[in-house]
């Protein structure tokens, strides 16, 4: 703002000095050129684009602000939680590009089909996989919950995704099954971030403990309302 104040002083000043510059012009020029006048013209015109442009690379710095401490801490503890934390398993520029398999891999915090005796469940898998019995622990979710979770996760649903669920599907119960004993669960730390006037949110974060590397990631959020969509996950 202080800026923008100084270029308008900067215009009248040469406006005036435009003005004092037009009366010697009138002086020494012969009736009927418009030549001073002119001269003064473009210079005003060209300290008025000087002042628009300052003023439009202000709004855009205005309209990016830089995440707070405890914004980050808010997000790591969102990220973190066994819902949200496929979402950073797998890396896509887009939600449609999403790898189900390792989203749902803990079972997105849901819980097996409600209504379904788990006895019923278990026998369901071992029919559709054709094994014997369970080893380790099993994931059962049906079609509907995938959708529905989905859509409230990316704006996006089940059938909008390019990559199919690699999980043993039962027909059957339209079910989708995974046994398996161990997980992809990591914790996460929220390094930096910012957010646009239009909601989008980026956050810089790394891995909290990793036998790799250490790499930073980009995480892609899109604010609607109280709600947060997952949009896009890249290695920064």
């Amino acid at each position: 703002m202080k800026k923008s104040i100084g270029i308008w002083l900067l215009v009248c000043m040469l406006l005036a000095a435009g003005g004092c510059a037009e009366d010697v012009a009138q002086e020494e020029t012969p009736s009927g050129s418009g030549e001073g006048t002119q001269s003064v013209a473009q210079n005003a015109e060209t300290s008025m684009e000087s002042v628009e442009s300052i003023e439009s690379v202000e709004s855009q710095e205005e309209a990016v602000r830089k995440l707070t401490e405890e914004e980050l801490s808010d997000y790591a503890e969102y990220i973190n939680s066994r819902e949200n934390n496929g979402f950073l398993s797998c890396l896509y520029e887009s939600p449609v590009q999403l790898d189900l398999a390792e989203v749902f891999y803990n079972g997105a915090g849901l819980g097996a089909p409600a209504g379904v005796p788990i006895e019923e469940v278990r026998q369901d898998y071992l029919e559709a996989s054709g094994q014997q019995q369970l080893e380790t622990d099993l994931i059962a979710l049906t079609t509907a919950q995938i959708d529905t979770f989905l859509k409230e996760k990316t704006g996006y649903g089940f059938a909008d995704m390019e990559k199919g669920m690699d999980f043993i599907y039962s027909e059957k119960t339209d079910t989708w099954y995974s046994q398996h004993g161990d997980t992809n669960f990591c914790f996460y730390d929220c390094l930096d971030g910012q957010e646009t006037a239009e909601g989008k949110i980026t956050i810089t974060y790394q891995k909290r403990e990793s036998w790799e590397p250490a790499t930073e990631y980009e995480l892609v959020l899109q604010r609607e309302g109280e709600i947060l969509l997952f949009v896009g996950n890249r290695i920064k």
